[in-house]
């Protein structure tokens, strides 16, 4: 191959012959490209081939550095996944600057190590862990893998983020729409509930209403018989008269006149009528005697047998007051 000044080949191409060539002798410069790193520039200085790289460091072909330590890495291919042509660089690259392969391969993989830390890919402790194991002599491919899988796994993550989090914000709407739905139904069943007390309680008054006025109006009619029966009064003139005066809760004297044969009920059902004509709300009752004091509970008892002279006074005493 004729190589002119100023040609640009691979970085797997230079070899010893190309430091050789008259041009670089001459002192003239020969610019290789490296798909690993960019370019290195051949030229001789004091009649001597070199290569510089574009770190700056220059070395002579086979020449060794006196120091065991890694070489710098600016002046080293370090694109990961390098091609066979790349691999074939590097090695050359190598023995030009005095180092192995497998320090080449180190220093390149520890580039990966902070390159990959520093786009996010690996934290700080990944980061030392990996450069102590690299270190103490694990495997590059090792490390590499491991590298390649910290990477693919933060990209999936760093994927599945948008669709992790719009999962989570739409369950949450899923949820906030469920609670709704069920806040809703609860108040429906609530309101459906309260409107069946609320009917079942105008069905009650209903009742009681109907049923109140049913007793009212049978009460009405009792009253109407009792008040047919007390409508013609004894008179003074019959020998059996009793002349009875009875004094209501409420202070007034009312006086009557009955048949001795006529019953305690009697009385009761005067009085009785009296109040509901009176419209006095007194229910419950008792009649008294006032001396000696004797409640009159046996109804079935005529006057006569209850000991009424031809004038007696009586007592109404409300059981509710």
């Amino acid at each position: 191959m004729k190589v002119r000044e100023g040609d640009i080949v691979t970085a797997a191409r230079v070899d010893a012959k190309y430091l050789s060539h008259p041009l670089v002798q001459q002192g003239r410069r020969i610019k290789v490209v490296s798909p690993a790193e960019g370019y290195v520039t051949a030229y001789s200085r004091n009649n001597q081939p070199f290569l510089k790289t574009t770190s700056g460091s220059t070395f002579q072909p086979g020449q060794r550095r006196s120091s065991n330590s890694l070489p710098d890495q600016g002046s080293l291919p370090l694109q990961h996944g390098m091609s066979q042509a790349s691999n074939e660089a590097l090695a050359m690259y190598s023995a030009i600057n005095g180092q192995s392969t497998a320090q080449a391969q180190v220093a390149r993989v520890l580039k990966m190590i902070s390159s990959t830390a520093s786009q996010g890919f690996i934290n700080t402790e990944e980061k030392a862990e990996l450069k102590a194991r690299l270190i103490q002599g694990e495997s590059v491919q090792v490390i590499e893998n491991t590298l390649q899988q910290k990477i693919q796994h933060a990209q999936h993550q760093q994927a599945s983020a948008p669709l992790a989090s719009f999962t989570a914000e739409r369950m949450a709407q899923d949820d906030e729409y469920l609670e709704a739905l069920r806040q809703d139904r609860l108040k429906a069943e609530q309101r459906k509930k309260a409107e069946a007390e609320r009917q079942l309680e105008l069905e009650k008054q209903q009742i009681e209403k109907e049923r109140a006025e049913r007793l009212a109006s049978e009460y009405k009619k009792r009253i109407g018989v009792l008040r047919a029966r007390f409508a013609n009064e004894t008179h003074l003139s019959s020998p059996d008269c009793k002349r009875v005066r009875i004094v209501m809760p409420s202070g007034k004297k009312v006086q009557r006149q009955f048949h001795a044969s006529d019953t305690v009920q009697d009385l009761h059902d005067f009085v009785e009528v009296w109040f509901f004509d009176n419209q006095e709300t007194v229910k419950d009752f008792e009649l008294v005697t006032s001396f000696p004091r004797v409640v009159l509970d046996q109804y079935r008892q005529t006057l006569e047998q209850q000991g009424f002279g031809p004038s007696t006074i009586l007592y109404v005493h409300d059981l509710m007051a």
